[in-house]
């Protein structure tokens, strides 16, 4: 009898603690009442522990907090891009946790000031959603589409396993990649494409010198390609022309076809000029070239050069005409050298007297100013 009574004692104790262990099952297990949370309550990373991370909804390990610290800094250092990753139990009272990513962003001010480079990566466990808002400084480098893309490929496919390490550092990862890749293309450009130093004031003393010295090689340069362009053109009536002192090299055409003339050669010039023109050339007071046309004439034209402005195409015609008339009244032959004419011993010389004024100075100017 007293064995049966200790059994039913010992069933009765068992019963009693399965019913305890259930009723502290449905304690432990039973959902919480839903707690509102506002973006006030999350703890800034930045000023608890100088970190980037803040895992509320506890799904993140020590050693993913850590990787995603140390990637979040090197990033910051070389770029100054600020990311910040939140995981959070819930967003409401927020209609959306759209709502409530954008509200924590700027509360925190993520991302330089004048930049505005921040990126708020969220994640919301009751909503099962992942957010990302970025500045407005980072909508070139992340924009709507290519932030749907990380989300959809990076991030979900890993969450929906509830792999949560790995879905945020994946999504993390692809984040700094992206940044890192137009940051280099940036500075590939500039290098290609770099901008014009400032001419600073104290390289001015340097390069002044420079310039004083290149400036004659300069302007000689400039001198030499005007001059070379210039040209003569002569009309295809004139048959004798004066060329300046300074036209004497310019190369000579036809001024009706355009074409360039041809020089005559010196022994040929001797049948084309008269007995003036040939004592003046002897005594060296000009020097005469002769040129032909190409086709709009057959009769060449002498060239006159001389330094002396008061000897022209007329005054050569006219003693020319001078000494003509003079040879015919005094019976001076054809064989009157040029010496008798310069010592004014020859006839025409002595009778100069009784020709006329025009004459006698055609005869002085022939003879004894050259």
């Amino acid at each position: 009898m007293q064995g049966v009574i200790e059994m039913a004692n010992a069933i009765l104790k068992i019963k009693q603690n399965i019913g305890i262990g259930i009723v502290g099952w449905l304690v432990m297990f039973a959902p919480s009442p839903s707690h509102a949370l506002t973006v006030e309550e999350v703890p800034n990373p930045r000023k608890t522990d100088n970190g980037w991370v803040t895992d509320m909804a506890d799904i993140l390990s020590d050693r993913t907090e850590n990787q995603l610290n140390q990637m979040i800094s090197q990033l910051e250092s070389d770029d100054g891009t600020e990311i910040a990753v939140v995981t959070v139990p819930e967003t409401s009272p927020s209609a959306s946790p759209k709502e409530f990513a954008t509200k924590l962003f700027n509360y925190w001010k993520i991302g330089k000031a004048d930049r505005d480079n921040g990126i708020l990566f969220l994640i919301s466990t009751s909503d099962r959603l992942a957010e990302i808002e970025t500045g407005y400084g980072m909508e070139e480098i992340l924009p709507d589409a290519k932030v749907g893309n990380i989300i959809d490929t990076q991030i979900i496919p890993k969450f929906k396993q509830n792999h949560f390490n790995e879905g945020t550092l994946a999504g993390t990862k692809k984040l700094i990649a992206t940044v890192k890749t137009s940051a280099d293309r940036q500075s590939a450009v500039t290098k290609v494409n770099p901008e014009e130093p400032e001419l600073k004031f104290s390289s001015f003393p340097f390069t002044f010198p420079i310039i004083l010295m290149m400036l004659p090689i300069l302007l000689g340069l400039l001198f030499y390609f005007i001059h070379r362009s210039r040209k003569l053109f002569i009309e295809p009536n004139e048959t004798r022309k004066r060329i300046e002192k300074d036209d004497n090299h310019l190369p000579i055409f036809c001024a009706k076809c355009k074409q360039k003339m041809q020089k005559v050669e010196d022994t040929e010039i001797q049948n084309l000029l008269s007995e003036s023109e040939k004592i003046a050339q002897e005594i060296g007071s000009i020097k005469l070239e002769s040129w032909k046309y190409s086709s709009c004439s057959q009769q060449p034209i002498i060239f006159i050069y001389t330094s002396d402005p008061s000897i022209s195409v007329e005054s050569i015609a006219h003693l020319s005409s001078s000494s003509s008339s003079n040879s015919s009244r005094s019976g001076i032959s054809g064989g009157t050298s040029a010496g008798d004419i310069s010592s004014g011993s020859s006839s025409g010389g002595a009778s100069s007297g009784s020709s006329s004024d025009g004459a006698s100075s055609g005869s002085s100017s022939g003879g004894a100013s050259y």
